[in-house]
């Protein structure tokens, strides 16, 4: 760093290219309210990056590409709103290396892959759906069946097992929940959503209960529409 700070004193165009980085790590840290721990190890590893550019990457696969289209399928929003903040400060301002959308999206993958604890702290941001769960098998299943998706799905959904013995009770108890998860595909309760997925859930159904929880929290007033959202079917299996 004290290299790096000694280079933008003998030469403007370096200090131009050094401010956009500085710029484009504190905006996103203010946007998104994140902490950034290693910024000076963050902001090097862009600059020296920086200096390889020569040109287009045209290339029939790339795979920092690959990640972030992935990437945007787990954090939409987010990987947006930071593609918007990292071409504000690379694009059209004269910085003194080769900058294009192909440029841009190698800037994101080492932004995203190279910041300390991003995934954690994203996941944090995510809101939380009160979910039932109600399966007409044994207690124990539906209590398994209960820490398995929270595990996969962690805080989005905060699961109650429903502890009913007909159905007109299960649509009682369900006035005050957002998502009813159960194996019963005939189910219908008007107060909230219901999602019928296998005794040993599917990685489809996952997808599926994630489907619903984007359309809950973004029809729900009180979430902020600006936050994380998930929306692949990928899991820590």
């Amino acid at each position: 760093m004290t290299d790096l700070k000694q280079k933008c004193s003998l030469n403007p165009k370096i200090n131009h290219l050094r401010v956009a980085i500085e710029n484009t790590l504190n905006s996103i840290v203010e946007k998104e309210n994140i902490i950034l721990s290693n910024k000076e190890e963050l902001m090097l590893y862009l600059y020296n990056a920086t200096t390889y550019i020569w040109g287009p990457a045209k290339i029939l696969y790339n795979p920092n590409e690959e990640f972030f289209i992935n990437l945007n399928n787990y954090y939409e929003g987010f990987t947006q709103r930071v593609k918007e903040i990292v071409s504000r400060y690379f694009l059209n301002n004269d910085l003194p290396i080769y900058v294009d959308d192909s440029v841009i999206n190698r800037l994101l993958f080492m932004v995203v892959t190279s910041w300390d604890s991003l995934s954690d702290q994203l996941e944090q941001k995510s809101p939380t759906i009160k979910t039932g769960l109600f399966f007409n098998t044994s207690y124990e299943h539906c209590n398994f069946l209960k820490e398995d998706i929270m595990y996969h799905l962690k805080t989005r959904v905060n699961v109650d097992l429903i502890d009913a013995t007909s159905l007109t009770s299960v649509r009682e108890r369900m006035c005050k929940y957002d998502l009813l998860i159960t194996n019963l595909p005939s189910l219908f309760v008007p107060e909230c959503t219901v999602v019928s997925i296998h005794s040993n859930p599917t990685p489809k159904d996952f997808e599926n209960i994630l489907t619903v929880y984007n359309e809950i929290v973004n029809n729900k007033q009180d979430f902020d529409l600006s936050i994380v959202q998930k929306q692949n079917s990928i899991y820590k299996y």
